[in-house]
This record gives structure tokens, C-alpha cells and sequence, in this order.
């Protein structure tokens, strides 16, 4: 384990320094392999202060010891020195105040933000002006805490000025090994142990942590070189007239030094919540370091202090930022030797833009097709195979199927080949190379497929982002020329224009084409909504919600108030069960399931007969921004295209549910494209693996990286990397959770980086339960006492549950039993029965060991001697035969509660009359083939004296 050494536990004896190196020493040699501080940089470090800790100790022969003092107590100062106590450069607040608003109104000070260079506020002029900045911070506070703030109105901040410029040519090494400087100013020994305690404080609470100095800092072992560097500081400010100042002037951007001088509220320290304060830490990191200018002025005096006391440190950041910089992603993603022929097929939904691609594809000697869902690549596979007549294989990362003879390939776009050669290679979905978590697979296959022909197929979105990619890469300044030529008529397809648009550009052997679609079938957005009423729902209908448990409300609420069936389809459902139920919808000889109920999953990868698609809300949940959202445009557009397929019906129609929502979803299909700036990017293995042999050269060299920390890695490669503006970083903290969880496994030192790679990077859901599942993945393939990792799955209990569905009906006049009389109209409170809580809780637990043995697959691909692909597959048929079963036996269920709140509505009063009604106790009624005496409105008698629920008997006689 790592011992970290805290500056505030340094003792304030003559030994302090001397104790503090040797301290550092003993971390530098007890850590661990994943430790990246090189020995001789340990060296180094003693060489350089060897001569600063016999002078440290010469001047400290007169001075006491404190053992139990936190503080560090400087050399021995000048107290007869009036002079020098005239010259001192003493921290006041006060001053600070009064000279900051001169340099405020002047403008003169080079380190302040640009925006606050004028005179946004003065609080000794203007009254008024005191008062709305005061309403301003307020606003700026959270709700639950006044003393959180948010970067809001920051604006009308005042910041101190910095007084002491940069020198370059200061040398800390002449400083630690010359002689004192005797206009050192005097300080009193109680008011600097204070200050020094607020030095601490503001470099290990708020630069440390500051990302933007984090950003500028030019080491690779940043947090202890940075605790060395402020040790320094504190050390040698009664040495330095320098240092001194630069003490100084770090203190005067404490935050709450900040906050006073704008007269704000000061920090709570005593806060316990930790979640306020680390919000409150950041935030104003970000104001007091960042937005004064002061985060950039300290960072050149830390890397000047890096260049001169650990070159070697210095000198192999600078190695390893070479191997993390992707400023440039061209030189590594470019693999093409040869001019391609790009088509990008441009259109909206229904409008046969992936067919034509498709067509040239089968007609290409050889071809790959890259799709966003395995549900897609099969579904492309089946036909390549049958309707094209071209022989296909299949290849998703967890699924290979292998047809003799086939020169073509159906992947997912993650599994695209990009050292091949191709003639033809279609991708689908081109507007998903902005996805924040898989949009590098688009970039990845855009810029790297070496293919002769190469058709992209999506909306305008991301035609501008393609011809920025395609064609400025920084190697030629020539301008991109556009032109408009007439399709021949080889190229002219049905639903396209008959003029294509060409770019190309002077040095650059790839040339686009836009081929421009239009929808096949109209696509009318209705005036009325269905206002609210399932009775309003007709066949071929599409209802869209963006929740698992609203999608099976809809269904139950529709067949119990209504004759029609609901098939179902849903993210989370596998794409076999998904493909299942879509057939099911289109098939056209079954007339009862004609009714569809989905999520935003069928948008992209089915075809559907939809006439008409009805949105049951216009929000779903956003990650981004931790709530409900509406939805994009985007998003509506290609859910609403799927209504109108070509063949089936003469039109599509597109309405919601509720009124209210109405005017937004003719906002959104009236809208313009919103164009996609940034293409998503994320590391592969090789650059991994050339930075990490920048860092660790030997364990990497020797071992396959054997040892080393992939979370450590990865964090120091996404702290280093800059990114070219037309790329962002795919979302990677799920990844890097997942990083700390591996590097954290028993028998983590067997595994290689490579492997602590693909166990990172590996599809795993993002909940904590699928994580854990993971990690014993992990665990079982790194132990070397297991031979076969095991699925770690209760499938048992799967099994057992739905046992309990099919035998569990009895249970249900329990719980209809309280509810209402008044739901035929689909308005009021449904019954819920027992059957339906055990088919849900069915459900969600096969959906998830469906997703763990995807995920098993996935790496039984990559490992196949380690993970048992049968025992999965039969798994997984298992499961998928379970989930089918689930589904009917949930519409059946719903029946058999339409029919029993029938009975409860109508045939309770038939059986015993109105609750005014007087009752014969002798009077005997039939339900079902059996005789029962009435004892109350709501209980019968049985001829063996039983006394039973007047439900409960009803239901009996359905079974």
C-alpha cells in the first residue's frame, strides 16, 4: 500500500526537511508497481536539497522544537531589522481591496480574464450597484445550500492583482544552495504559522485540484512533485525576496479572501456534508484559480520548477505527451493508400437510402456492411443471403456465422476490419459518429476502411462534419470545390434526385458524392391528438414511451380497455426477442397483435408496418443532464419516419397522446437539421500500449505490462491528451470506473495490459449490477486456480419465478379485491395483480442475464480457450424461450383482468343484488357449476360451510 506524506503533519523541528525527504524516500521504495516515480528521480530529489538541508538545519540551531506543532516553523528572521520591517511585503486584505479596484478601473493587470478587464463594479461608488451584485449571488446558490455556488453572473467578480511578474531566469537550485536574502521582510512567528497553514490550505484544496493548472502542469507524477514544489515555497520564502512574494501572492487568492473582497459570504469549513463541499470546493477552484488568470500565472513558476530540479521527469512528459496527442487523429486513423469513392447516400427515413447501398453492395465482388445493432447486421446478413443472392457472413462481438464461400461480410461497425481491402463497404447510421459513446467506431470506420467504394448512409446532420474529416486533415490549404453533375443512368436510383453534388480537393485522393433521397410515402403530422384515450388507438398503430415500466402500462391499459393485443419493443429487450416481436406486428395473417408499443428503439434497425406513430410523452430521461428532457428534433424526426412503409400503406401519419404536447411535435418535424460539428474519438490498444512503454518501459518490455495500474494509465493518457476541434473523447467514466474495479480484482497482477484493456473496454452495462458481474468475470479469468470462468448466474431462480407465474393465479382476487369500479373507460386505477408483479420481476431478470451473456460472448471471442461459448448459447435459447413464453402469458394475464373487472362492474350486482338490497340468507346463486349461499354482498357460503370472497370464487370459476 501507499504511504502518502500530508505537508500539515510535518513537524516543526530543525530535522523537518530532512524527515520530509526521508519520508519520500520510503514512499518512493515501499510503493507499488503501479507507481510511475522513478528512483533515480528519488536521487535526484536528494541531490538537489542536500545542500538546502544543511543550511536548513544551521540556521534552526537556536530555534525550539515543537514536536506537537502541525505548522512548519521557518529559519530564524531579523527581529532588530527595523528596515527590513519597513520593506516587508505584508499580505492586507484591506490594501488588496483598495489597489484592486484602481487596477480594475485602469485595466492595467495582464493576468486578469478578459472579460473583467473593465469596470464591472465598484462597491465604494455605487450603492446600487452593491445591491444587484448581492442579487446576483444569490442567484448563483444552490437551493439546497447557500453556500454552493455555480459559475453563473461570475462576470462581476473582483480579483486581487498580481504584482509579481514571471521571471524565467529564476534558478530554485542557486536559490536553495546561496545565501539568505537580507531584504527578506520580518514577519511575527504566531501571524506566519497562520499564514503558512492558509498557503497549505489553498495549494492542497484548490490548485491541486484545479483542472485548468492540472492541464498546464508539464510532469507526469503530479500530485507529489506539486507537494515538493510548495514545500519548497514555504521553506525558502525567508531565504528568496522571490519566493517571498510568490508566498504572498498565492494567499491573496484564497477563496475566501476572494469572497470578502466582493463582500460575499465567506466558505463554511465546518460544512459535513460532503457532497456540498466538494461542489463548493470546485466550483470556486474554478472562479478564484481558473477565471482570475491566476491558475496560468502559477503553473509557469511549477514547470519552471519542474525543468530545473527534475528534468528527467520534465523530459519524459514531453515523450509521453507525443504518444496522447490527438490533435492529430488523421496520421493513425488514415489508412487508405489509394483514392476512395465516397458516397454519401442522404435522406430521411423510408426513404430507400440503405437499399440502393445494399444493391451495390451484392453486386461487388467482394464488400463489408457496418451497422449500428447486431440487430441490423443480422438482419442485413439474412438478406445478403436470400432476398440479394449474394453469400454473406455474419461477424458481431458475440455472434460468427460463417457461410462457405462468401467474399462479404455483416458486422456491427465496433468489428469492421480496417486492414483490409475492399470494393464495395456501406456504413449505416453516418450521423451516429456524434454518439458520446460509440460515435470513435463511426470516425474509426469513416477515415480508416481501405475500401474502393465506400457508402455512407444517414441524414444531412453530418455531411458537414464528413467533408471536415474527408478533406482538412491540415496537409493541404487548398479549397474544398463543389460541383453539381447529372446522374447517369446507372447511378440514378428510385426516391433520388436525379443530380448528384461532388466535392473534391486539390491533394486529396478521396472524392464525395451526395446522392439526396426523399421519403417514399408521405409523412403527415395529424392536427388532433388521441386525447388521452385508448379507445382512439387503431390497428398498425405505433405508441411511443420512453420507459420500461410506461411501455408495459400502455400495453395493460390498452387490452384491458380494449379488444386489441400489444406487441413490445424495447432497448433492453435482446434483438432476437425484439426481431420476434416485430414479425409477429408485420405478419400479415394474424390479426390480433396489431398494435405496437415501443421505445425510441424503433427509430432505427426494424421495419415496421406503422401507419401511424403516436408519442405518448415528448421527454424521456437525459444522463446529460441527470433529468427529464424534451426530446431533440433529430430524435422525433427519426422516430416519426418510421410511419409509411412503402408497400403497406399509401402514407404515414404522426399525433401524440395528449394534447398538450402536440404544438412541440409539429415544432420539432417543422425544424431545420441540427448539424454535427464534433465526431467522436476514443484510444486504441496500440496507443495505450505506446504510452504506457513511454512510463513503464520495463514492465511493459518485459513482463506485457504484468502489474500495472490500466486505471492510472488510462487517467494520465486522458489528462495529457488534447483533442483536435473537430473530435471530442467518447464518454470514457464508465470506462474508467470499470478500470478501478479491475486493477482492485484478486490475482490482478496476472493479468496483462492488453487484457486489463479488453476487460475495460468490453460492452458492460452501466449499473452497478452488471459491473459486478463483470468483475467476477475478471476475477475468475485472472485466478489460476480456475480453468473455465463460469457465468455466475441464478438462472434457477429465473425459472422458479416463472413457475410462479403459471401456477400463481389463485393469488389474484387479492389484489383486484381493492380495487375501484370505475376503469372500463381506461381513466381510473387498473388491478395489479400478483401474476403481473412476477412476470416483471421475470422479465427485468432475464433482460439482464440476457445483457451478462452477451457480455460473456463478447469476451469468449477474444478468449475462447477460458469461456464455455456452449453452456452460454444454450443459456441464452433457454432465456430467449422464457422471455416469449413471458410476454403472451403478460397479454393473457391482462385478459383475464379485462374479464374479472368485467365481472366486478356488472355481475357482483347480478349475483346479490344492489348494497341497498336486503339479503336472504337462505337464497342460493351459481357461479360457475357450483351452488353458493350469500351470507353478505361481498362473501358466499359453500355447501361444506366454507365462507370465500365473492372475487375469489369468480376467479375460481374462470380457471
Amino acid at each position: 500500500m501507499k504511504r502518502m506524506i500530508s505537508l500539515g503533519k510535518i513537524s516543526s523541528s530543525k530535522t523537518s526537511f530532512t524527515s520530509f525527504l526521508s519520508a519520500k524516500k520510503n514512499y518512493i521504495t515501499t510503493t507499488n508497481n503501479n507507481s510511475i516515480f522513478p528512483f533515480a528521480l528519488y536521487v535526484k530529489v536528494n541531490n538537489y536539497h542536500s545542500s538546502l538541508i544543511n543550511q536548513f538545519n544551521k540556521n534552526n540551531e537556536d530555534s525550539s522544537a515543537n514536536e506537537n506543532n502541525n505548522t512548519i516553523i521557518s529559519p530564524k528572521r531579523y527581529p532588530n531589522d527595523n528596515n527590513n520591517r519597513q520593506r516587508r511585503y505584508d499580505y492586507r486584505r484591506n490594501n488588496n481591496s483598495e489597489s484592486t479596484t484602481t487596477s480594475d478601473e485602469s485595466g492595467s493587470n495582464p493576468h486578469r480574464h478578459h472579460r473583467y478587464r473593465s469596470n464591472h463594479f465598484n462597491r465604494n461608488k455605487d450603492n446600487n450597484n452593491e445591491s444587484t451584485f448581492k442579487k446576483n449571488f444569490d442567484n448563483m446558490f444552490n437551493n439546497n445550500s447557500r453556500n454552493i455556488i455555480t459559475k453563473n453572473s461570475v462576470d462581476v467578480w473582483n480579483f486581487p492583482k498580481i504584482e509579481l511578474p514571471f521571471d524565467s531566469e529564476f534558478n530554485f537550485k542557486k536559490v536553495a544552495e546561496g545565501k539568505d536574502d537580507e531584504n527578506i521582510p520580518f514577519e511575527d512567528e504566531d501571524k506566519i504559522k497562520k499564514l503558512e497553514k492558509l498557503f497549505k490550505e489553498i495549494t492542497s484544496k484548490y490548485i491541486l485540484n484545479n483542472i485548468s493548472f492540472k492541464n498546464e502542469a508539464k510532469c507526469l507524477q503530479y500530485d507529489l512533485i506539486f507537494e515538493l514544489f510548495c514545500n519548497e515555497i514555504i521553506f525558502l520564502k525567508n531565504r528568496n525576496l522571490t519566493l517571498n512574494k510568490l508566498f504572498y501572492e498565492t494567499l491573496k487568492f484564497h477563496p475566501n479572501n476572494i469572497l470578502e473582497l466582493n463582500n460575499l459570504p465567506l466558505i463554511d469549513e465546518n460544512e459535513t456534508d460532503i457532497n456540498k463541499t466538494t461542489t463548493k470546493t470546485a466550483t470556486l477552484s474554478e472562479i478564484c484559480i481558473t477565471d482570475s488568470g491566476f491558475s496560468e500565472y502559477f503553473s509557469k513558476w511549477f514547470n519552471l520548477y519542474i525543468q530545473q530540479r527534475y528534468l528527467n521527469e520534465f523530459i519524459l512528459y514531453n515523450e509521453a505527451l507525443k504518444t496522447c496527442d490527438m490533435t492529430n487523429p488523421f496520421k493513425y486513423l488514415k489508412r487508405n493508400l489509394f483514392g476512395r469513392k465516397i458516397i454519401y447516400h442522404l435522406g430521411p427515413t423510408n426513404s430507400g437510402k440503405t437499399h440502393h447501398a445494399l444493391k451495390r453492395l451484392s453486386s461487388a465482388e467482394n464488400g463489408l456492411y457496418c451497422g449500428p445493432l447486431r440487430l441490423l447486421a443480422q438482419e442485413v446478413f439474412t438478406k445478403m443471403n436470400t432476398q440479394y443472392g449474394c453469400r454473406c457472413n455474419l461477424l458481431t462481438g458475440q455472434e460468427v456465422r460463417r457461410v462457405p464461400g462468401s467474399q462479404h461480410i455483416s458486422c456491427t461497425i465496433e468489428m469492421a476490419n480496417v486492414k483490409e481491402i475492399y470494393d464495395v463497404a456501406v456504413i449505416d447510421e453516418i450521423q451516429m459518429i456524434a454518439d458520446n459513446q460509440r460515435g470513435n467506431a463511426w470516425t474509426r470506420a469513416l477515415l480508416g476502411l481501405q475500401a474502393k467504394e465506400l457508402h455512407l448512409c444517414g441524414d444531412g446532420s453530418a455531411l458537414g462534419i464528413v467533408k471536415n474529416l474527408l478533406f482538412n486533415d491540415g496537409r493541404f490549404d487548398n479549397e474544398i470545390i463543389s460541383e453539381v453533375v447529372e446522374a447517369t443512368t446507372e447511378d440514378q436510383e428510385e426516391g433520388a434526385q436525379k443530380q448528384i453534388v461532388r466535392f473534391t480537393k486539390k491533394g486529396v485522393l478521396d472524392t464525395l458524392e451526395v446522392v439526396y433521397y426523399e421519403r417514399m410515402q408521405p409523412l403527415k403530422p395529424l392536427s388532433q391528438s388521441l386525447n388521452g384515450k385508448v379507445d382512439n388507438i387503431e390497428d398498425n398503430d405505433c405508441i411511443v414511451a420512453f420507459s420500461r415500466n410506461q411501455i408495459f402500462e400502455i400495453k395493460k391499459l390498452i387490452e384491458m380497455n380494449t379488444k386489441k393485443k400489444c406487441c413490445v419493443i424495447y432497448g433492453a429487450l435482446p434483438p432476437e426477442v425484439r426481431a420476434e416481436q416485430a414479425d409477429l406486428y408485420n405478419d400479415p395473417e394474424q390479426t390480433d397483435f396489431k398494435v405496437l408499443v415501443a421505445s425510441d428503439a424503433v427509430g432505427m434497425g426494424l421495419n415496421l408496418n406503422i401507419k401511424r406513430v403516436v408519442f405518448y410523452k415528448m421527454a424521456k430521461y437525459d444522463s446529460t443532464v441527470n433529468g427529464i428532457a424534451a426530446l431533440s428534433p433529430t430524435l422525433v424526426k427519426q422516430i416519426a419516419g418510421r410511419a409509411g412503409r412503402r408497400g403497406f400503406h399509401e402514407f404515414g401519419e404522426v399525433t401524440t397522446f395528449f394534447n398538450d404536447e402536440l404544438d412541440y411535435l409539429h415544432q420539432c418535424l417543422s425544424s431545420p437539421v441540427e448539424e454535427i460539428t464534433q465526431a467522436g474519438l476514443f484510444p486504441d490498444y496500440s496507443q495505450i500500449e505506446s504510452f504506457a512503454k513511454v512510463i513503464y518501459p520495463n514492465q511493459v518490455a518485459t513482463a506485457e505490462g504484468k502489474g500495472l495500474s490500466i486505471y492510472n494509465i488510462l487517467q494520465k493518457f486522458f489528462a495529457l491528451s488534447k483533442v483536435h476541434k473537430d473530435f471530442f473523447f467518447c464518454d470514457y467514466q464508465h470506462v474508467m470506473t470499470v478500470a478501478k474495479a479491475v486493477d482492485q480484482v484478486e490475482f490482478t497482477e496476472n493479468l496483462t495490459l492488453r487484457e486489463k484493456y479488453e476487460f475495460v473496454t468490453a460492452p458492460v452495462p452501466g449499473y452497478d449490477r452488471a459491473v459486478e458481474t463483470h468483475i467476477k468475470y475478471v476475477e475468475s479469468f485472472a485466478s489460476p486456480h480456475v480453468k473455465t470462468v463460469p457465468l455466475h448466474m441464478d438462472i434457477d431462480n429465473i425459472l422458479r419465478i416463472l413457475d410462479k407465474v403459471r401456477e400463481g393465479t389463485s393469488m389474484l382476487g387479492q389484489q383486484v379485491s381493492n380495487t375501484n369500479n370505475n376503469n372500463s373507460s381506461g381513466n381510473g386505477r387498473q388491478p395489479r395483480s400478483l401474476v403481473s408483479v412476477y412476470i416483471q420481476e421475470a422479465l427485468k431478470n432475464i433482460e439482464f442475464y440476457h445483457k451478462m451473456i452477451d457480455l460473456y460472448l463478447w469476451l469468449g471471442n477474444r478468449y475462447p480457450l477460458r469461456f464455455d461459448r456452449d453452456i452460454a448459447e444454450e443459456t441464452r435459447e433457454l432465456l430467449m424461450t422464457e422471455m416469449v413464453e413471458s410476454l403472451i402469458t403478460q397479454t393473457e394475464e391482462n385478459k383475464r383482468l379485462k374479464a374479472i373487472l368485467a365481472l366486478r362492474n356488472a355481475h357482483t350486482r347480478n349475483y346479490l343484488g344492489d348494497k341497498e338490497a336486503n339479503v336472504e340468507d337462505n337464497k342460493k346463486v351459481l357461479i360457475g357449476n357450483e351452488y353458493f349461499k350469500k351470507v353478505n354482498k361481498n362473501q358466499v357460503e359453500k355447501e361444506n360451510g366454507e365462507v370465500k370472497d365473492l372475487l375469489d370464487v369468480i376467479i375460481d370459476g374462470m380457471k
